[in-house]
């Protein structure tokens, strides 16, 4: 497979299902955020010292990739529910284990920082989902429960690192 293609030279490009259209397209734009999103997830497991965050990461990562498909009318893929499960699963587990009920001012840590760039970045691509849903066509119930879900839990991950704001 190529990189470097030339075909997107004249501000169009391809969507998963193969259809040409033009890169302002809001598709695109979302399509870019998913991108940024597994990207600074990715920076974010590249600082974590504990191995189970970093594995779970990285899986975040992997079923990020398939938010894209999800979204793509020709290509009709589903985005599996059983990642949301999974995720509000581990969501439960890290809220009874807070240690902090107030916003947090990012940057404890780098690795804590860094988690609060993941929650930033999907707090946007939860907008520009809204606007996909409002403005493209309707966005899957679980994509959007999912997008929602997981940047809490980038909230809930940071926040396990700031143990000077207990309860």
């Amino acid at each position: 497979m190529r990189i470097t293609t030339k075909t997107g030279d004249k501000g169009v490009t391809s969507t998963v299902g193969g259809e040409r259209i033009e890169k302002s397209h809001l598709y695109i734009e979302v399509a870019g955020v998913i991108d940024e999103v597994v990207t600074v997830i990715g920076f974010a497991r590249s600082l974590q010292r504990d191995e189970a965050v970093k594995d779970r990461l990285e899986n975040i990562q992997r079923v990020c990739f398939s938010l894209l498909p999800a979204l793509d009318q020709d290509h009709a893929a589903t985005f599996p529910s059983k990642a949301l499960e999974e995720l509000e699963q581990e969501m439960e587990l890290l809220e009874k284990r807070r240690l902090v009920n107030d916003w947090l001012i990012t940057g404890a840590t780098p690795d804590a920082a860094a988690l609060g760039l993941a929650r930033t970045a999907t707090r946007r691509l939860e907008r520009e989902l809204s606007r996909f849903d409002k403005h493209v066509y309707a966005v899957d119930a679980t994509v959007k429960a999912f997008v929602n879900r997981l940047s809490d839990y980038f909230w809930l991950l940071e926040s396990h690192h700031f143990p000077s704001q207990q309860k």
